[in-house]
């Protein structure tokens, strides 16, 4: 363990690469539920399957899903999986299982043994199981055929030419008809590791052998150049490329040449218990401390361990000199020749927080928040900019289209002759940071700000125009302009981009692709893509396809695609020669896109499961579904381990839908209110990469269709509709000469409704009054008294005309009756009206049906009374109908009809407005009741009367 220790801390010392490039790390964060991984194998379903000392786990590039197995299978700790047509056999310590058509099965024979499974190996039509003492054959599950026992402990297996190889702690051994053969020059080594292919690598405790053409092994020319002599697993990537696990970690040896690669910071990490290559050429490395992916080595990542003065990475830019950087508090540094050359306050600078860097020819313009410091052939000067206000600090620096330089700075910019400043645009009272700037094909000037908008300088005028553009935020860190004259933009909101020859913004964000929508920088490369860096990383965009509208055609990259920066800056992003540098919150990022291998491997694309409306449902194929059961969700996948978060879909209904959907990253897929017929389910996907899979993935089903839509139903349908029709049709005709008849019968009881109110003794006691108050000279009461009168007929008239009207036009036109009433009768009784003003324009009501009992009220309920007559009219709704109730505190019902003179009158009145709701009742199926109540009845001294008229509610 010492030897292990000083080894890492001499490689940390004089490693010339960054740490961690191109691994991906899952450990229980990310869902694996162990952290000792030990076994590796694929599905044909393209899910990754993980054995470990709690089990297995299933990964399909989304989720971890764990399989615990300590009560139905032999033991928990998987030590070895092997993937033989779909069928997953995994070697625990103490026997086999097997996962078949989704259920697991325990090679019960086996369920006894006390030494660990160390692989599993097909040879011919064989399963064999190799135990650490024995070779055992189990190809039929149900009993055991040991083939051999060794007397020696075995470590490793594999099957080279059709030949089984065991490696023991007594060297190698081919394994045949029962029988054990030492290979020659394998006596004197413990080999612990063996990977068979065209040539049998077998890894020993003392280095690398191969087994010659004479059938002995001899040691291997890059034993040597690999860093460890214990070789514990060995993996034959392609034919020029190989793995070589050993005490120290893992090794990659290519054409001969050997390179030691730092899995990660963690000791752990280098404890390797398997490596396995899956379909997408990806390298997955099962360790003491998780799951790792290698996927490229086009990433770098540069930090402190390399030079860098600080990890913090803003601004950078490349000279004659080399590629320079701005590191905040750390100052500026140069890469040349693998180097990183440190410049700051003790070589003259300024001591501020550096946030951008400009080469110019030989001079390198370095901007912080003190100023800047320019570095020349002759030395370092320093502009402060002292007692210039507009100028607290310099964020950005770059030239404009004339090649001068334009500075940056709070509330505004400015562009620098010799040391003289002179502002572009300055905001006095705004207090914001100005961080990006470009000039766009017409010269004008475009300014991202934090926190102060987007700002717009044409012919020295400066403008906000964030909100003109309609695009919302006040954080913007990046701009950009593109081959087509777009200005790209940064917000905290994703990206837009403004077309200056169409006038038109287009919006980019998650939704589109990008892996976050916190821009801080963008990238414009030779290769027509625009490279958009955010807080989880980086995108490519390719600008052809974005620009025919083909598709949004999104790359990204964060932790798991090697990006280890993950943070990206501001100003952070360069490109030197081919290869493309982007500064982050954890060091300095190098993409060589001439190391970044292609996925040309479409994802494995599956139909997982199916919902009946909202229920989980499993559907066989072709399965009949009833007509009511329409509404099915489709949920798949598209199985890509290389970047699973970029696989996107497309999928149709054939049957239903007439085109393919538009690619794009939903799932799943959801139909409703489909109609009777037959329909198959298509779905196909793509990697990252836009590679599609060549065949959709199909799942047919049919909906049935309703008994009353089958040739059965509807030939004995069509006879009972033609006598169903004649029936109708008598039906109709006799109940449209009913319906006739009521009509005609309400509208003469409305006449007669009509006449009654409007009835001679009214209109000539109305004269009266009218005549009364010109004799008496009072012109101003006459002339009320008129308006009211003639505004009272008008309403009546009018209301008249109608079946129904709205219950705040009837009450106006009772309000009108009661104030003539009550000037004519002198103040002889008061009134008040009760309604929910906010439904009287909502409701209708059948018209002039209450005014006859508010009349019978005052001409013989108050008549001869010797007290203030009260009369209460309340309009509320219960129980889905309009209650009208009219009270008054007269003489009573009972003792009016005995004294009153105009009996007839009255007794009419009454009974048209009970005729009147009796035909509305049958015209319309709508019962309405009328009630007539004398208050004497209910005792204890009560007077007056109580008539409450109810309909059903009726609204507009």
């Amino acid at each position: 363990m010492f030897k292990r220790k000083l080894f890492i801390i001499i490689l940390g010392l004089f490693a010339m690469r960054a740490n961690a490039t191109g691994f991906v790390h899952y450990s229980v964060g990310e869902g694996l539920p162990f952290v000792q991984v030990s076994g590796i194998a694929q599905a044909s379903s393209g899910e990754l399957w993980l054995g470990g000392y709690a089990g297995l786990a299933a990964y399909d590039g989304v989720d971890f899903k764990h399989f615990e197995l300590r009560e139905r299978l032999p033991h928990s700790n998987i030590t070895a999986l092997k993937m033989v047509d779909d069928i997953l056999y995994a070697g625990t310590t103490k026997g086999v299982f097997v996962f078949k058509n989704n259920e697991f099965h325990t090679a019960s024979a086996f369920s006894n043994a006390r030494e660990e499974v160390v692989s599993i190996e097909k040879v011919h039509d064989k399963m064999i199981a190799v135990y650490a003492d024995k070779v055992v054959d189990i190809s039929n599950l149900n009993f055991e055929i040991t083939l051999l026992d060794f007397e020696h402990r075995i470590f490793c297996s594999t099957v080279h030419d059709n030949r089984l190889f065991v490696g023991t702690a007594k060297g190698l051994f081919e394994v045949t008809n029962g029988a054990a053969r030492r290979i020659e020059g394998s006596e004197n080594y413990k080999v612990i590791s063996l990977t068979g292919g065209s040539v049998l690598f077998v890894g020993t405790n003392r280095g690398l052998f191969t087994m010659n053409d004479m059938g002995a092994i001899e040691k291997s020319d890059i034993s040597n150049k690999i860093i460890g002599r214990g070789v514990y697993e060995i993996l034959m990537f392609d034919s020029n490329t190989s793995f070589i696990a050993t005490e120290f970690g893992l090794n990659r040896c290519k054409n001969g040449d050997c390179e030691y690669l730092s899995i990660d910071k963690t000791e752990r990490s280098g404890e390797i218990n398997t490596l396995f290559k899956d379909r997408e050429g990806n390298l997955w490395v099962g360790t003491n401390f998780g799951l790792y992916k290698f996927t490229t080595n086009a990433f770098t990542n540069y930090n402190k361990n390399e030079g860098l003065p600080d990890a913090f990475i803003y601004g950078i830019d490349s000279g004659p000199s080399g590629l320079w950087v701005a590191t905040g508090k750390g100052g500026i540094a140069k890469y040349a020749n693998n180097t990183f050359t440190r410049y700051g306050k003790r070589h003259g600078m300024l001591g501020g927080v550096y946030r951008d860097v400009l080469c110019v020819g030989d001079s390198v313009i370095a901007a912080c928040n003190k100023g800047i410091s320019v570095r020349t052939a002759n030395g370092i000067e320093n502009i402060t900019f002292s007692g210039d206000s507009r100028i607290s600090g310099v964020n950005t620096v770059f030239q404009n289209n004339d090649g001068d330089i334009v500075l940056c700075t709070k509330s505004g910019a400015g562009i620098l002759k010799g040391r003289k400043y002179n502002p572009i645009f300055y905001e006095e009272d705004l207090d914001f940071e100005t961080w990006a700037g470009v000039q766009d094909e017409n010269g004008n000037y475009w300014f991202a700000t934090y926190e102060g908008g987007l700002w717009f300088v044409e012919n020295g005028e400066a403008r906000r125009v964030d909100n003109e553009l309609s695009i919302n935020g006040k954080q913007y860190l990046a701009l950009a302009a593109d081959y087509e004259s777009n200005i790209w933009i940064g917000t905290f909101n994703g990206v837009y981009v403004y077309s200056l020859h169409k006038d038109s913004v287009i919006k980019i964000d998650e939704r589109a692709g990008l892996n976050s929508g916190l821009i801080y920088s963008f990238l414009l490369d030779t290769d027509s893509n625009m490279w958009v860096g955010t807080n989880q990383g980086i995108n490519r965009i390719r600008l052809p396809q974005f620009f025919t509208k083909q598709y949004m055609n999104i790359l990204t990259f964060g932790k798991k695609e090697g990006f280890s920066g993950v943070e990206c800056n501001v100003n952070g992003a360069h490109m030197s020669g081919k290869d493309l540098w982007f500064g982050t919150v954890d060091g300095l990022m190098r993409f060589e896109p001439g190391k970044y291998t292609s996925n040309n491997v479409p994802p494995v694309i599956n139909i997982r499961s199916t919902k009946l409306f909202y229920s989980d449902t499993l559907f066989p194929e072709g399965v009949e579904l009833a007509h009511n059961e329409n509404h099915i969700t489709f949920n798949f996948l598209g199985v890509s381990l290389s970047n699973p978060s970029q696989v996107k879909y497309s999928f149709m209904l054939e049957g239903f839908d007439q085109n393919w959907s538009p690619p794009d990253y939903l799932s799943p897929a959801t139909y409703s209110s489909l109609p009777p017929g037959n329909y198959t389910f298509k779905v196909k996907s793509a990697n990252s990469r836009g590679v599609w899979n060549e065949e959709p993935v199909e799942f047919s089903f049919k909906i049935k269709k309703h008994f009353s839509q089958t040739a059965w139903f509807r030939s004995l349908a069509g006879g009972g509709f033609l006598t169903g029709a004649a029936l109708l049709y008598i039906f109709q005709i006799r109940r449209y000469r009913v319906k006739r008849e009521l009509e005609r019968k309400l509208d003469t009881l409305k006449l007669k409704s009509l006449r009654s109110q409007m009835n001679p003794h009214f209109i000539f006691n109305s004269m009266n009054s009218i005549q009364y108050f010109i004799n008496r000279n009072e012109k101003l009461e006459a002339n009320r008294y008129l308006s009211k009168f003639a505004s009272l007929m008008r309403k009546m008239l009018n209301n008249s005309r109608e079946e129904m009207v709205v219950l705040a036009e009837d009450i106006k036109a009772l309000k009108l009756y009661l104030e003539l009433e009550k000037m004519r009768f002198e103040d002889k009784f008061e009134y008040e009206i009760q309604y929910d003003e906010t439904i009287a324009d909502e409701i209708l009501i059948p018209p002039m049906i209450i005014q006859p009992f508010v009349e019978n009220a005052i001409i013989h309920g108050f008549s001869k009374i010797d007290y203030p007559g009260m009369l209460k009219i309340n309009f509320k709704v219960e129980d889905d109908k309009l209650v009208c109730i009219v009270d008054d505190n007269g003489r009573g019902v009972n003792r009016s009809k005995k004294a009153s003179t105009k009996k007839l009158h009255n007794s009419a009145s009454t009974s048209i407005t009970t005729e009147r709701i009796e035909t509305l009742t049958k015209l319309y199926n709508r019962k309405g009741t009328l009630e007539i109540k004398d208050k004497s009845n209910l005792g204890n001294g009560h007077k007056g009367t109580i008539v409450e008229i109810s309909f059903p509610v009726t609204y507009i």
